[in-house]
């Protein structure tokens, strides 16, 4: 009876360890993970040998990997394998040990290798179990655990490999997809059928299709090309390439025909793609936009062709001479020589001792140096002394050894013959304007003496026509004391004429000093000095700010008082007047003007206001010398600009002028 139980019991047991054994086998076939499995396979292992230990060894690259539980706990991972493990590693085979350590008492070890496709990947061994008697038992576990151990592991391992693997195929894409999108140039790969299997961005771009467009569709249907000049559809690289396997290329005039119906010219490759054995997979095509190069090359064309129509054209002779200085290349020849005549021959052979040996020492002088020289050199041609300018420099390989030099040689007799008569017309010039100049100083002299002169005797007359009306003024009547007044104020008129008469005669002879002045500031201050003459006066002054011109500051406060004077004395007849100073621009060229609202005058004598002693008004109705508009033109002209007016009577005048030379003013007067 007792032993019936007995067996009961152990088939009980029997049964539960089936059950964990089954339950491992159905949750290793759901996972992949090789952490999950290891800490598995060991709890199962500790639950069937109820050992104090368990580990569990598994191969990981060139090392192993190490895991262990003790009394159902994990512990820290081991890095070295344990005796049993390495044994059981070496003879790949269920070792069982009943040890009996001193001190300690029995310690028994049992341990199975994990085989797969009869290599040993792993090793699972339980040490400290509490019964010797079922050593056979937990060995017949393990070795069922182990089993599924080894297949879970390895469907684990390989799972992870094809993860990696994936992983770096998706990198190799990527890689390969980053590469062909940093090509400057398009690429399109074929399979054996021609068809298109892959195309970059660049290519997208150039044939007008995307690549979801053309995957699979013939190359000949989207890449579309002609020759240029005739028209006429262009062989398929792709086809020949796998028919040869061979590379090649399309002609320099190919055109591609993109998908917009637009045109472009291209230079392609076309090469086979092989496998490892050298089986043809498919074709990859390589071309680029090769428009601007080809534009280039024909504007370079047409640029050597422009040079060399300019240099035959040219009236420079261009020349090139090796290191013996014997011409090479001549563009033309100075008669009487043809270029003909002249290659192979040094100077020596072609001109005069004395002038070949000057410009030979010249030319070695380059040669030695690798400096060039441009100079002027007679030579006689023809029979007449002629006169050259040259220029030479060094003529270099693309190394930057002197291989030669070259250089031009342009006639200027004629410029030397225009130069030497510039020169005696200057020098005849110059003489003139010395004599000139003598003269100013003599009128200078002449002026300053008949102006002394003139004031003393006016100065008398005016003195003396005072003290008579103070004498003598009881005595006379209205009449004779009028004409003595009038006699004064005549005398006084020639006095400031005089004045007048002379400034304008010095306006010719006076040295200028321009400097930056503020034509507003110097307005105001005249417009202050006037409005003192007569302070009852109603005049609204409007002055523009921030004028500013390069002018002579004494000359240009001459011009505008003599400007802004005028414009106060011909609104004096007026109860309300207005004078502007202001500036407008024509052509970018600053004008200035005084306007005023006063008397004006009829534009029909005009020609007449910048003429010394003209006057449009009578003494009179306004006074003053008549030379002070006269004054203002001759300033004007000294700065190079240009004076002119407008205006009309008693509806004001205005007077432009510039201070350097413009453009024709419409409206323009005499004195412009």
């Amino acid at each position: 009876m007792i032993q019936s139980t007995d067996w009961v019991v152990r088939l009980e047991q029997k049964n539960a360890e089936l059950a964990l054994i089954a339950d491992l086998f159905l949750t290793l076939g759901q996972t992949l993970d090789a952490a999950v499995i290891r800490s598995e396979v060991l709890g199962v292992a500790f639950l069937l040998t109820g050992a104090q230990r368990v580990r569990l060894a598994v191969r990981h690259n060139a090392g192993w990997q190490i895991a262990a539980l003790r009394d159902g706990a994990e512990v820290t991972v081991e890095t070295d394998l344990s005796t049993l493990a390495q044994r059981l590693i070496r003879e790949a085979r269920p070792i069982a040990l009943a040890l009996d350590c001193p001190g300690e008492g029995p310690n028994c070890q049992v341990g199975v290798p994990l085989l797969h496709r009869g290599s040993v990947v792993g090793a699972l061994e339980a040490e400290g179990l509490p019964a010797a008697e079922r050593l056979d038992d937990h060995l017949h576990a393990l070795g069922l655990v182990a089993g599924a151990a080894s297949l879970a592991l390895e469907n684990a391992r390989l799972h992870e490999d094809v993860l990696q693997a994936n992983e770096r195929l998706d990198a190799e894409r990527e890689r390969l997809a980053v590469t062909l999108t940093s090509i400057g140039d398009g690429v399109i790969a074929t399979d054996t059928e021609g068809r298109i299997v892959l195309m970059n961005r660049v290519a997208e771009h150039l044939t007008g299709w995307t690549q979801g467009e053309a995957l699979g569709r013939p190359l000949t249907e989207v890449f579309q090309i002609v020759n240029a000049r005739t028209r006429q559809p262009s062989e398929n690289p792709v086809e020949k390439v796998l028919v040869s396997g061979a590379v090649t290329g399309l002609p320099n005039d190919t055109a591609l025909i993109a998908g917009d119906g637009g045109e472009r010219l291209i230079d392609d490759s076309a090469a086979p793609i092989l496998d490892k054995d050298g089986s043809i997979l498919g074709a990859i095509l390589v071309f680029r936009d090769a428009t601007e190069r080809r534009q280039a090359e024909q504007a370079l064309r047409a640029s050597e062709e422009h040079f060399r129509l300019a240099v035959d054209n040219s009236p420079d002779y261009v020349f090139r001479q090796n290191l013996d200085l014997r011409y090479t290349w001549v563009s033309k020849a100075a008669p009487p020589f043809t270029p003909e005549e002249l290659l192979g021959k040094t100077d020596f052979e072609l001109f005069h001792r004395e002038e070949a040996e000057r410009v030979t020492a010249i030319k070695r002088r380059v040669l030695e140096t690798g400096v060039g020289i441009a100079t002027e050199l007679s030579a006689s041609s023809g029979g007449e002394k002629q006169h050259f300018e040259i220029a030479i420099e060094p003529w270099r390989d693309r190394d930057g050894r002197i291989t030669g030099i070259g250089g031009y040689a342009r006639n200027i007799t004629k410029r030397k013959r225009a130069e030497e008569e510039r020169d005696r017309l200057t020098a005849q010039l110059e003489l003139r304007a010395a004599e000139l100049d003598a003269a100013n100083r003599e009128l200078d002299a002449f002026a300053s003496a008949a102006a002394h002169d003139l004031r003393a005797p006016l100065a008398r007359i005016s003195g003396f026509s005072k003290i008579f009306l103070e004498d003598y003024g009881h005595s006379l009547d209205e009449r004779g004391k009028d004409l003595q007044r009038r006699v004064a104020d005549a005398s006084l008129g020639m006095a400031q004429l005089v004045d007048g008469l002379l400034k304008l005669a010095r306006l010719g002879c006076s040295e200028l000093h321009p400097r930056s002045i503020d034509l507003s500031e110097l307005a105001k201050e005249i417009v202050t000095d006037l409005k003192e003459t007569a302070p009852e006066r109603q005049v609204e002054f409007i002055i523009a700010p921030k004028l500013v011109a390069e002018a002579d500051p004494q000359l240009l406060r001459a011009a505008l008082e003599n400007l802004l004077g005028n414009a106060w004395k011909y609104t004096s007849k007026h109860a309300q007047a207005k004078i502007e100073f202001g500036t407008t621009v024509c052509e970018d060229c600053p004008v200035y003007f005084v306007r005023d609202d006063g008397a004006g005058f009829d534009t029909a004598y005009a020609d007449r206001l910048f003429n010394a002693f003209q006057r449009l008004h009578s003494s009179s109705e306004f006074g003053g010398t008549g030379v002070g508009l006269a004054t203002v033109h001759r300033i004007v002209l000294r700065h190079g600009g240009r004076i002119w007016a407008e205006g009309a009577v008693e509806q004001g005048a205005t007077f432009y002028f510039t201070l350097q030379p413009g453009p024709a003013t419409k409206g323009a007067r005499p004195g412009e």
